[in-house]
Parts: C-alpha cells; structure tokens; sequence
C-alpha cells in the first residue's frame, strides 16, 4: 500500500510540471543525469592523467618484485650446498633434486622478465597507452605469484632435503658399534639416540627423570605427516627395539613435538598421533605396549624457540623419548 501510494505522488508531481520554467528545470535535470551516465559507461578509458598514478604503482610493485628475487637466489644458493653434498644416488633423492633444479633453472630467468617487464612498462608510460600500461600491470601481478610460488617451493625442499640431508651426515661420521647383552652386534652413527640412550641406561649415576630426551633423527616431512619407512628412521626403530630387548626393565615414554604451524589443540592433537604411531611400530616389532607411553606435546619444549623460519620449525617437529624406568 505504502508504494502505490509513493508511486501516484511522483506521477503526480511530473504531470504538475506545466510551466516554461519548470520544464527548464527538468531539461537542466535530464541533461546533467546523461552527461554523468555517460561519464560512468567508460570506466575502462581513463584520460592520460588517470594513467599517472596507475604507472607510479605499477613502477612500485615492479621495483618491490627486485628484493624479493635477490632474496630467493640467496636462500636457494644455501640450499644448493645441502642438495650438492648429498649424493646423486641416494635411494628416492632423484625427484627432489630434479625438483630443486628445476626451480632454480625458473629462477634464473626472473631477472631478465623483470628487465623486459621494466621496458616495457617505460614504454606504455612514454607513449601514453593506457591499454599497454593495463597488461603489463597484470604481468607485474602475475610475476609476484610466480615468485611467492617459487617461496613456497623452496620451503617444501627444506623439507623435504631434512631426511636426506640426516642419511648423508650419518653415512659420513663416524660409527657407534658395541654388542648388547643380547648379543646382537649394534650399529650407528656415533652420538645419536642408540648411543645416547645405552650411555644413560648403563651409567648408575643417571637418575630417571622428566627432563632428560633422546631425539630420532627428524621422520617429519612437509605438512607435519610422519615418514616412518625411510630406511634411516627404519634403522634407529630396530635398534631402539633391540637396546629395549636386551634391558628388559626399560621403560619409555615417547613423545611427539610440533612446531608452531596452526592452533594449539591442531598441534597437539598431531603430536598425539605422531607418537602413537611410533609406539605402535614399536610394539610391532615385540616390545609390550606396557613399556610404552606415548604423549603429544605438541608446540611446547621447541629446540628452535624462534620458530621463524623452515629450518628452525624442521628442528622443532620431532620424535623423541625418555626413559620412565630403568
């Protein structure tokens, strides 16, 4: 009701519209209403001084796209040397060199793309063409993609390179070999968990307590899964199994550590799971789940208390146990 009624109002008024003057009025009122509608129906023809602070920013986002490339060529050159002492044959290492190369052989060309984009962004500035100007500000944008994608690339490597890079210095150093009670012969890499945890087990002076925690060598790869069929990891589980066999009354608490990545109950429930999962191959290799405790700890204890960079939140997603009796 109350529209019919606001409707015959307008009408009306306009039919009321007889005299010269306001029939001016409206003249001066329809003439004013096109001329700003034809002004909105090309919003895609800016005039050359609408192009000026188009070109500013584009020339800004283009000279912010120069730091960005400097910095990923010096992080990729550090990974370089991880990659490069890492030998070529390594069983599953093929696709993540080919990988790492393969970005770097990208990266390489960014530096002349900036150039040719600089170009020709001085020329559509120099010859006033908006349309020019409109494409390689969008090239620009796209160029910024390219290299966040290039980042999150190069994280996935550090990754990824952590459990190779683990394999390479352990087939280097020196070996930890001793005969356990048992009677089976203990191969190592010297100073790592089996040498710590027989060190702790054997010496009377060492006193159980909640402190003290011997870490696997990191099974953690990208998005914060486990990896527990790598053959470095594989071999520290049997060895682990056999140091709990040959001392019966050992008991371990095992516990799963995450970096800072996503929320405290996310955190803590991977860490959870990590742990159980370790358990459980554990226990699949004989050892009673009575001996066994695993626990989440998720983001708290990190190694790296920064936790800032991929290489300080690798350090910070662990496995690691300790002894609850001995």
């Amino acid at each position: 009701m109350t529209e019919k009624v606001s409707s015959r109002s307008r009408g009306r008024s306009f039919v009321g519209l007889r005299s010269p003057v306001a029939l001016l009025l409206l003249s001066v009122i329809v003439v004013a209403t096109t001329v700003v509608g034809c002004h909105k129906a090309e919003p895609n023809k800016p005039d050359h001084a609408d192009a000026a602070p188009n070109a500013a920013a584009a020339k800004q986002s283009l000279d912010g796209l120069k730091p960005k490339l400097s910095e990923l060529n010096a992080n990729f050159s550090d990974l370089r040397k991880q990659v490069e002492a890492i030998p070529a044959n390594f069983p599953e290492f093929g696709d993540v060199r080919a990988k790492f190369y393969s970005s770097v052989e990208a990266l390489g060309a960014m530096g002349a793309k900036l150039n040719w984009l600089s170009d020709r962004l001085d020329t559509a500035v120099r010859e006033g063409k908006p349309d020019a100007l409109a494409t390689v500000s969008e090239d620009i944008a796209h160029t910024y993609e390219e290299l966040q994608q290039a980042e999150r690339t190069r994280i996935e490597l550090v990754h990824a390179l952590s459990p190779f890079s683990q394999q390479a210095q352990a087939a280097a150093a020196p070996t930890f070999k001793t005969v356990l009670r048992s009677g089976y012969v203990l191969t190592a890499t010297d100073h790592h968990i089996e040498q710590h945890l027989l060190e702790f087990l054997e010496d009377p002076k060492q006193k159980v307590d909640k402190t003290t925690w011997f870490d696997f060598d990191p099974p953690f790869v990208a998005g914060g899964g486990l990896e527990l069929d790598k053959e470095a990891f594989k071999a520290q589980l049997e060895n682990v199994f056999q140091i709990l066999k040959a001392y019966p009354e050992a008991k371990l608490e095992i516990g799963g550590f995450t970096d800072n990545s996503g929320t405290a109950a996310e955190n803590k429930t991977l860490s959870v799971a990590c742990a159980q999962e370790v358990k459980n191959k554990l226990v699949g290799l004989g050892v009673a789940a009575s001996r066994l405790v695993a626990s989440g700890y998720g983001s708290e204890h990190p190694l790296c208390p920064a936790n800032d960079t991929p290489e300080c939140k690798t350090k910070n997603r662990r496995i690691s146990v300790r002894l609850t009796a001995k």
